[in-house]
């Protein structure tokens, strides 16, 4: 029997995998328990449906993402710190005082994209920033930068 998975059965599949299995554990474990639906026409459509709205939502989450990053990018900010004789600085900047600085300039308000409250937009701020400096420090120590 062809069933689709309602939860996560172990040894199975996930959520919205359609598994081939024997008529009997279909008939007398997974449909009772609700684990699972029957496979048929209507069920399986309603499933492609399902899977091409949740890829419609993920192209445009990942397209928001792209457009927040060049907003970003083009967002320039200039810390002093102190530094020794040879130019080497004392402290490094922290992804919290960036976060802090381009609120406190405002560029933030004016590059919020809509649907985002100023405590959620700070956060994906500063995760970002976070996520960057990361990056830096890796390519830092790969000599790439």
């Amino acid at each position: 029997m062809r069933v689709i998975l309602k939860t996560e059965v172990k040894g199975l599949g996930r959520v919205g995998d359609v598994k081939d299995v024997a008529d009997g554990y279909a008939r007398n474990y997974l449909l009772p328990k609700g684990l699972a639906i029957e496979a048929t026409g209507a069920e399986l459509r309603q499933l492609a449906q399902e899977r091409d709205a949740e890829k419609a939502k993920k192209d445009r989450t990942h397209g928001d993402a792209e457009a927040l990053a060049k907003r970003i990018a083009e967002i320039t900010l200039v810390f002093k710190l102190k530094a020794g004789d040879q130019g080497k600085t004392f402290a490094s900047v922290t992804a919290k005082e960036v976060a802090q600085t381009t609120t406190s300039t405002a560029l933030l308000a004016h590059a919020a994209p809509p649907g985002y409250s100023a405590t959620a937009w700070m956060d994906e701020v500063e995760a970002l920033v976070r996520r960057s400096a990361t990056e830096q420090r890796i390519h830092s120590s790969w000599g790439l930068a």
